[in-house]
């Protein structure tokens, strides 16, 4: 039921926005918007049936190296560890 008002609400919406969207160059503006409240809808059926779902920062995630990401969450660990003066039970799989 929340995901058919979520979605009846986004329509409105799309629906409301695409009656003030007039003039020169209103099909493009229509398309960008139709865009950003899919994406939106999508983001809150995914929160509201908790599933995974890719969100801006998978995309720069994907983009960019991994070998970048281990060194950071590394450094990062071991500098955790020795401000608490423990030792890391497992080492960290990456």
């Amino acid at each position: 039921m929340k995901i058919a008002i979520t979605l009846l609400l986004y329509t409105l919406a799309f629906v409301w926005g695409c009656t003030r969207l007039r003039g020169e160059g209103s099909k493009l503006h229509r398309l960008w918007f139709g865009c950003i409240l899919v994406w939106c809808a999508y983001e809150n059926i995914c929160g509201i049936t908790e599933t995974p779902h890719f969100n801006m920062a998978t995309l720069y995630l994907l983009s960019t190296r991994r070998q970048v990401h281990y060194q950071v969450v590394r450094r990062l660990t071991s500098e955790l560890c020795k401000k608490r003066n423990r030792y890391l039970p497992c080492k960290l799989r990456l």
